[in-house]
C-alpha cells in the first residue's frame, strides 16, 4: 500500500479546495449533530433589594449535546451563539457586571459557503440547483458579491421592505422549501397536482 502526500503536489488554493471537498464528504457520512435551541431568562437582583426592582435578561442560543459531523466540517458553526447547559430555577452568581454603551450592528455578511449551508439547512435547492439559485439572485440585482461576501443591493433591500410593509412573507426561506418539497412529492407520485383556474 502506497501513501501519497497530496499536500506536496497542490498549490495553497488547490489544497483549500481539496480539503473542503474531503471534509464535506466525510461530514456527509458522519453521525448527526445533536443540540437544543435554548432561550434562557435570567432575573438579576440583590438579596437586599425588593424583587420588583430586579432586571430580567434574555439570551438565545444553542446547547450542543453532540457535535457529530461538526467536528469534521468546521466551516459550519451551526449557531452564532452556543450556551452552556442550564437547569430550571438554577441560581447562578455572575463573575462581573458591566454596563457598556453600544449600537446595534447589521447581520454578519455571508460567504458562498455560509449561504449554501443556510440553504441546505432550510431545504432549499439540491446539489445540482443550489448554485443556480445563488446566481439568479445576483443576475436579478438583489445582491452582489464583494470580497467573497454577499451584500444586498438597494433593490434587494427595497424588495424585502415592500414585502414587510404589505405583510406578505414572500422572501421567507420556508416558502421556497415547502414548494420544492411539494414538487418532489408530486414527481414521486405521493401527492396530487392541483390545477387552479383563474378567471381574468
Amino acid at each position: 500500500m502506497y501513501w501519497i502526500n497530496i499536500s506536496e503536489n497542490l498549490a495553497p488554493d488547490e489544497w483549500k479546495v481539496y480539503e473542503f471537498v474531503v471534509r464535506h464528504f466525510l461530514a456527509s457520512v458522519s453521525k448527526d449533530a445533536v443540540g437544543d435551541e435554548t432561550t434562557v431568562n435570567i432575573r438579576l437582583g440583590c438579596s437586599f433589594v425588593l424583587i420588583i426592582l430586579a432586571e430580567t435578561f434574555t439570551a438565545k442560543g444553542l446547547h450542543v449535546k453532540d457535535r457529530g459531523w461538526l467536528e469534521i466540517y468546521h466551516y459550519d458553526k451551526w449557531a452564532e451563539h452556543e450556551l452552556p447547559e442550564f437547569k430550571e430555577n438554577e441560581v447562578i452568581i455572575p463573575k462581573s457586571l458591566m454596563m457598556e454603551e453600544g449600537m446595534t450592528s447589521p447581520p454578519k455578511k455571508l460567504s458562498e459557503a455560509d449561504l449554501i449551508s443556510k440553504m441546505d439547512a432550510n431545504g432549499i435547492g439540491t446539489d445540482a440547483t443550489i448554485h443556480e439559485h445563488i446566481q439568479t439572485v445576483q443576475d436579478r440585482g438583489y445582491a452582489v458579491k464583494v470580497n467573497n461576501l454577499f451584500e444586498p443591493t438597494n433593490l434587494g433591500i427595497a424588495l424585502v421592505e415592500c414585502y414587510e410593509d404589505m405583510q406578505v412573507p414572500l422572501y421567507k426561506p420556508y416558502l421556497r422549501a415547502n414548494m420544492e418539497r411539494d414538487l418532489k412529492m408530486v414527481a414521486e407520485g405521493t401527492k396530487e397536482k392541483v390545477t387552479i383556474h383563474i378567471k381574468l
